[in-house]
């Protein structure tokens, strides 16, 4: 919580695994003498602050495993404390894998770096530990809460989400004969093609 950053002394924060949500304050980043901070493996969503970037005390920064996308603040990657010094090497990557790739740390944690993902796997987010597979169901989902789709008017929300229902099915979908996936359609919001 930003309540933290009240606490000018204080020099770690380990609060790992704890199933946080929320985004991280930009505030924690500005606390002195914060030598440790691993809020790894739980729900924290958007990007990092760049007042973290700023920091010359925060040697160790761990975030993996969190809904972390980019953009990763300049000031950041080339911080040279952070993570052993390593954005020396590695840059953006020490502070968490881009998406595609992972390491067991979720950040280049040595000299090999991010490892990439498989053919045909990736990663959702920055800092994984793992690469999966996803579904042409994943990717809508992911499009889906992307484009905020709960904001949708409902016909454009018809199936969405709804597993039991085949992807040709959803609005918006466009699916050819064989019913392979072949485009999508939906109106540009405030057009005068809006329906």
């Amino acid at each position: 919580p930003a309540s933290l950053s009240g606490l000018i002394l204080l020099q770690i924060i380990h609060l790992k695994a704890n199933d946080f949500t929320g985004t991280l304050p930009g505030s924690i980043g500005t606390l002195p003498m914060l030598s440790w901070l691993d809020a790894s493996n739980n729900l924290l969503e958007g990007t990092i602050p760049s007042s973290f970037g700023n920091s010359l005390s925060l040697k160790d920064l761990r975030l993996g495993g969190n809904r972390i996308y980019n953009p990763i603040a300049d000031v950041l990657c080339s911080n040279p404390v952070i993570n052993g010094g390593r954005t020396k090497m590695h840059g953006c990557d020490a502070i968490m894998c881009p998406v595609g790739t992972y390491s067991e740390s979720g950040f280049a944690a040595d000299d090999e770096g991010c490892i990439p993902c498989l053919e045909a796997e990736s990663t959702m987010y920055l800092g994984s530990s793992e690469c999966q597979s996803f579904s042409a169901r994943d990717y809508f989902n992911m499009f889906y809460d992307v484009m905020r789709g709960d904001e949708w008017p409902d016909q454009f929300k018809r199936g969405w989400g709804d597993d039991s229902i085949d992807l040709c099915e959803w609005s918006g979908i466009i699916c050819d004969a064989t019913l392979e996936i072949s485009g999508m359609s939906f109106p540009v919001y405030g057009s005068k093609y809006e329906t």
